[in-house]
């Protein structure tokens, strides 16, 4: 199993967090039954909280699954800043003239928004208006809770997404800046060199979640910030390098 863990860490991960999930669940099951016949004579008291528990029980699971990962030295997560210099040597195929890097439109953002939304005012009123039980309303009013979160990071990205994070061409770079939410275009000229902080999950796949511009005395002039995965900023990432090597 070892050789096949260091090639694929998901089935450490999922194997400790099933084994993990059914030991919590179970135990959990079998704490509510103790403490109610010890304390209320065997009547469903504790118990009756025990589905609230579920979503303690996921989380705890996951953390687990993360930690045997590490401990076990499988997990591929980490995170580093790759810095690509001015006239530095490109190994990788030339780019198009112009490279766009975009986010989540706003019309998907906005269909999230809604989605979410309805999900947790039906949720809502579900557990307020049908009879159920004492834990099971309180299980359902956190799931409600947490959609409503969602619903709500949702609305802000529709609200705040600019439609695009940045592009490159032959005369520079062009996005908003991360700190003050500005447009700005920088030269290849006053480039020095570009940080890209490089962040690889569990199982190996890699995100650029920041590209940071500095000019010739280090100084940050353009900072950049994406949620995209790898895949999709790659392409921009060797556009840096192409045009820093190229001026």
């Amino acid at each position: 199993m070892g050789d096949e863990a260091q090639k694929n860490p998901k089935t450490v991960f999922w194997v400790t967090f099933c084994v993990s999930f059914l030991a919590l669940l179970i135990g959990s099951l079998e704490l509510c039954r103790a403490l109610d016949r010890w304390l209320f004579d065997g009547h469903r008291v504790v118990g009756q909280y025990a589905p609230a528990l579920n979503m303690l029980i996921t989380f705890t699971s996951y953390v687990s699954a993360e930690l045997m990962c590490r401990v076990m030295g499988v997990s591929r997560a980490r995170q580093e800043v790759v810095v690509i210099w001015r006239n530095a040597e490109v190994t990788h195929d030339i780019r198009p003239p112009l490279v766009v890097l975009k986010p989540l439109m706003s019309k998907d953002w906005l269909g999230l928004a809604a989605l979410t939304s309805g999900i947790g005012v039906v949720a809502f009123l579900l557990v307020t208006f049908l009879p159920s039980e004492p834990g099971t309303a309180i299980y359902g009013y956190l799931l409600a809770a947490a959609v409503g979160v969602a619903a709500c990071g949702c609305w802000v990205g529709y609200v705040r997404d600019p439609g695009f994070v940045g592009s490159i061409d032959t005369q520079g770079v062009t996005g908003y800046d991360g700190v003050s939410r500005a447009r700005m275009s920088v030269a290849w000229e006053q480039v020095g060199c570009c940080e890209v902080s490089v962040v690889r999950t569990t199982f190996g796949r890699e995100y650029y979640p920041q590209f940071e511009f500095k000019g010739h005395d280090g100084q940050s002039i353009l900072l950049m910030k994406t949620v995209l995965s790898g895949e999709q900023t790659t392409p921009f990432k060797n556009a840096v390098a192409h045009y820093l090597a190229a001026h």
